[in-house]
């Protein structure tokens, strides 16, 4: 039988798969909704966790009441921006919307660390596991205009970003300044789990390394570089 913690590590998994990629898909046909975020798919998968430990969740809702009240200013805000400003209501809408996701999960993370402590160290290093795998294909990336390409059509509508001649790295995600925040953010997280993982200097060593590489490829590759 699957026991809790496999379950909730299951769901990060999910998690960190989906978002890991820049992609929407069409699952439904609605008035000015032509696709959905991947990411969507694993808030509404999660919905189920509070339900079934909702009195775990009220009371995780009553310690971190202030964290609540801030989402739903935010909320609220960008609903009055967007009926003020002068661009399309509904563009702003699915922008808010966007951000809901995010926050939604975000708080569905806090809640799975609340039940079970050590799947925050879990998370961390799923993190830094796709890190370096995306900071791999970026190597790939910048080195063959075909997987370039592909990359940019498939996760960044078809734009490859440049600075003079050189091409911008992004792997899977949007931008490649996401990239970049994506990969110092996992060289701070590799620092922050020295005391759960052991330190080997070589190994250690590397891994920066490769975090690096990918910060780099993501503000400049020289043309020479690609094929």
């Amino acid at each position: 039988m699957l026991t809790r913690s496999l379950l909730f590590k299951s769901y990060i998994v999910i998690i960190l798969l989906l978002l890991a990629v820049d992609l929407n898909i069409s699952l439904l046909r609605a008035p000015g909704v032509d696709s959905i975020p991947l990411p969507f798919l694993a808030l509404i998968l999660g919905v189920i966790i509070p339900v079934v430990y909702l009195k775990e969740f009220l009371s995780f809702i009553k310690a971190e009441n202030r964290l609540f009240i801030l989402i739903s200013v935010a909320f609220i805000w960008g609903l009055i921006s967007a009926f003020f400003s002068p661009l399309p209501l509904w563009g702003g809408i699915k922008r808010i919307m966007a951000f809901g996701v995010c926050f939604g999960i975000s708080i569905l993370l806090l809640f799975l660390f609340t039940l079970e402590q050590k799947l925050n160290v879990f998370f961390l290093k799923g993190l830094l596991v796709i890190a370096i795998f995306l900071a791999g294909l970026s190597l790939v990336e910048v080195t063959n205009s075909d997987v370039s390409t592909w990359l940019a059509k498939t996760f960044r509508s078809g734009e490859i970003q440049r600075v003079g001649a050189g091409v911008r790295a992004g792997a899977t995600l949007a931008h490649p300044n996401i990239f970049g925040c994506f990969m110092s953010l996992a060289v701070l997280i590799l620092f922050s789990l020295t005391e759960h993982m052991k330190k080997r200097k070589l190994s250690w060593g590397i891994i920066i390394v490769v975090l690096c590489m990918g910060i780099s490829f993501s503000a400049v590759i020289p043309k020479s570089w690609t094929t």
